[in-house]
């Protein structure tokens, strides 16, 4: 049991360790470039958290499993804004950018809107891959063209390579301690005589999100709340447009078992945040809870 416990503060103290390195760097990142840390969150670390979903969607396309290949994808945006999303708010209110509203949202809401109609006739062919994977390339064609910060060029900023290998060393980091936290609660879960269905619908979702969790939290700690909310918007815009796009590219995704919950799921999820972000333009503890209240709501329908 001690053991246990000192296994899941470690967890957690590498996957915190991590969330600082990443948010250290897309500072840097943000002055190095002179682009606004917006940007960064909404490509480096949103495609950073979400290289997990990618690894598992597009090989279960490869091996032809289609419902692992779209339920990941599918779980993984519905978990980023109800549970993450939800919990980050309520543990710190956190500040939407204005820009995010305006430009980063709407894609989100668009992507969303796509997989939907797409899917109506219960498969995503190759040639709808296409569709998705150029509103992806339009995305970040039009991220390059934001509004630019000024740079700052001295001897304060560490080089680009060594940025970019703290990039990746926080990433690692991010990744080792989110898993050395799933493996040790369920241990810890189940050594408290906890059901193994509650174990997965609670510990193992709740895991499998730790690496955003930690960015979101930290971010809005360190006074960079555009970087939490940033994350889980272009996290899932890649989980859509890059990932889902990519599993079609491969192989067409169809058959998808619980369509007639799960698509609606996160077209309802990605909806609801518009007059969350709008109303005070800050997702507040009571926000959080909403978004949090919907996400166990939505685990009860499935579980049902």
């Amino acid at each position: 049991m001690l053991e246990t416990i000192l296994l899941l503060i470690l967890g957690i103290a590498i996957t915190w360790t991590g969330a600082e390195i990443i948010i250290w760097t897309s500072k840097r990142l943000s002055l190095k470039f002179g682009i606004s840390i917006v940007v960064i969150s909404l490509t480096v670390v949103a495609a950073g958290t979400s290289l997990p979903e990618a690894s598992v969607s597009w090989i279960a396309s490869f091996k032809k499993v289609s419902n692992l290949a779209l339920g990941n994808v599918i779980g993984s945006c519905i978990i980023n804004i109800g549970m993450v999303l939800g919990i980050g708010a309520m543990i710190l209110p956190l500040n939407v950018e204005k820009e995010i509203i305006k430009f980063d949202y709407p894609v989100l809401l668009l992507s969303s809107l796509i997989f939907f109609f797409t899917s109506l006739n219960g498969i995503i062919s190759r040639a709808e891959s296409f569709l998705y994977l150029f509103f992806f390339l339009l995305y970040i064609f039009s991220l390059s063209k934001r509004k630019r910060i000024p740079k700052k060029e001295n001897g304060n900023l560490p080089s680009l390579p060594i940025l970019f290998l703290f990039l990746i060393f926080g990433f690692i980091l991010l990744f080792i301690g989110g898993k050395i936290t799933v493996i040790e609660a369920v241990i810890f879960a189940k050594l408290l005589k906890i059901d193994e269905l509650i174990i997965g619908v609670t510990v193992v979702a709740f895991g499998t999100s730790i690496p955003e969790l930690a960015v979101v939290v930290l971010g809005g700690i360190r006074g960079v709340p555009e970087l939490s909310i940033g994350t889980i918007v272009g996290s899932n815009i890649v989980n859509i447009l890059l990932i889902l796009g990519g599993s079609a590219l491969i192989n067409p995704v169809k058959n998808y078992s619980n369509f007639f919950i799960q698509s609606p799921s996160v077209l309802f999820f990605t909806a609801i945040l518009f007059p969350l972000f709008i109303t005070g333009r800050k997702l507040s503890r009571f926000k959080g809870f909403l978004l949090f209240t919907f996400y166990v709501i939505y685990s009860y329908l499935i579980l049902k």
